[in-house]
Formats: C-alpha cells, sequence, structure tokens
C-alpha cells in the first residue's frame, strides 16, 4: 500500500539508482517517453517565459511615438544650446510636413504608415511619449528583478518543489504581461518599470526550478542531449518574436 501512494519522484530520495534504472525503461525519443514529454513541456515553459520577456523590445515600436519623441530631444537640445527651437521651423519642408500630419492622424493604429506620395512614415503611431532614456529602463528592469530571486531562487528548488516554483514563475509573467499594456497607459513608466521588476522576480525562478525537473527525471547520461531540447525555447522565442515583427 505505502508503494502505491509513493509519488513519482520520491523514490529518487530514497534510492537513485533504482529509479534510474526505470525511468530507462525506454529510450529517449520514444514517442511513450514520459522524459521526452517533460523535456518538450520545459521547452515550452522557455519559449513562454521568452516570448514574454522579449516582447517589449517589439511592443515598444507601437507604444512610442517616435516622431514626438524625436521632437522633444531636439528641442532639448536645442535648449541646452541656446538655440531658438519651433516644430513648425523644423517640419518647414513640405513633404516632411505632409509626414508629421500623417504621423499625427494614426495615433492608436499599429502598423506601418505612408504619406500620400507614398514614402514610408517611420512611426507607427503610438500615444506614449518616452525618451530613449525610459525606454532603457524599462527593457532593464525584469533584469534587476531576476537577479534578486536568482540566488535563493535555487536554495528553493533544492527544499520546495521545483513544479511549483516553475508554476509560480510563469503565473507572474502572465499577469504582468496581461497588465502591461493598462500600466503604461494609464499609470505611466514607473509603475510599468516596477511591474516588470516583479515579472524579473518570477524570471530568477525558473531557471533553478528546471534544472531541479531535469536532475529528478533525466538520467546522468542524457542530460546533455536533454539541454538541447529544452533550451531550444530560448532561439524558437526569437525567432518566431521576430517574425512576428517584420514588416508587411
Amino acid at each position: 500500500m505505502e508503494n502505491d501512494k509513493m509519488s513519482a519522484t520520491e523514490p529518487l530520495y530514497k534510492n537513485p539508482n533504482e529509479t534510474q534504472n526505470t525511468f530507462k525503461k525506454l529510450p529517449l525519443f520514444h514517442p511513450y517517453s514520459r522524459r521526452f514529454h517533460m523535456l518538450l513541456m520545459m521547452m515550452i515553459g522557455f519559449f513562454t517565459i521568452v516570448s514574454m520577456r522579449i516582447n517589449m523590445g517589439f511592443a515598444m515600436t507601437c507604444m512610442v511615438n517616435s516622431t514626438a519623441v524625436t521632437i522633444s530631444e531636439l528641442a532639448r537640445k536645442n535648449k541646452e544650446q541656446n538655440v531658438s527651437y519651433s516644430p513648425d521651423v523644423f517640419w518647414s519642408n513640405e513633404s516632411q510636413s505632409a509626414n508629421f500630419n500623417e504621423v499625427k492622424n494614426v495615433v492608436g493604429k499599429c502598423s506601418h504608415q505612408t504619406d500620400n506620395s507614398g514614402t514610408l512614415v517611420n512611426d507607427y503611431g503610438g500615444e506614449l511619449v518616452w525618451d530613449p532614456n525610459i525606454q532603457g529602463w524599462i527593457f532593464s528592469s525584469i533584469f534587476y528583478g531576476s537577479i534578486i530571486t536568482i540566488l535563493p531562487a535555487g536554495y528553493l528548488a533544492d527544499t520546495q518543489s521545483p513544479k511549483t516554483l516553475a508554476t509560480i514563475s510563469v503565473l507572474i509573467y502572465i499577469v504582468g504581461t496581461a497588465l502591461t499594456p493598462f500600466i503604461a497607459i494609464h499609470g505611466g513608466w514607473v509603475p510599468l518599470f516596477i511591474c516588470r521588476i516583479l515579472m524579473g522576480l518570477g524570471d530568477g525562478l525558473t531557471i533553478p526550478a528546471i534544472n531541479k525537473l531535469v536532475t529528478l527525471w533525466i538520467p546522468i547520461e542524457e542530460k546533455s542531449t536533454a539541454a538541447t531540447i529544452y533550451t531550444t525555447g530560448f532561439p524558437l522565442a526569437s525567432i518566431i518574436g521576430t517574425v512576428c515583427y517584420v514588416k508587411q
């Protein structure tokens, strides 16, 4: 009766050698291999987390009004140099004015725009006026959070359920990603910066939890092969994200 109630990973703590032999009944790449199924789920998990980590780099293009940012930066630099500046003067050229007016009319539309002559306007009609410094803080915010939890996460993965840690990590990412548009529009960049730091706290839990799961499920001689499978989620997220970003 006690053996029937034993969990799947409990034998590892009692008799690791026996468990390793049990797990090796099927080859790693067998369609019914639970080890292979676990690695595929880990790969999907990595793909999901990395996608939510890097999507801000693509979304920022649609969120920020690059034309307004450029004008603000030029005004600031000219003010520092004691040079009078007016957007009307800067956009005095007829074609430039046409582009500027076209950009102002597409706020809220996230797609590349063209003016009346068919010239591509390098602006997606974003509403947020965030300069490059603010954008830099937003991009780096996740790593501020992950550096806080990466060391405690290793201890937690050894003493707690790695499956629970991985689940918590993904849930933090999902909630933070879902709230990002609302926070950015209604709260501003500082609340968004804090939100992404919290997402980074979840990010720091991911790798220790995944590594612990690999330790529990994969025999020593298959660990290198296993690593090549589940880490495939990293490049897949970058590749698919880039494809989604390409202008049509």
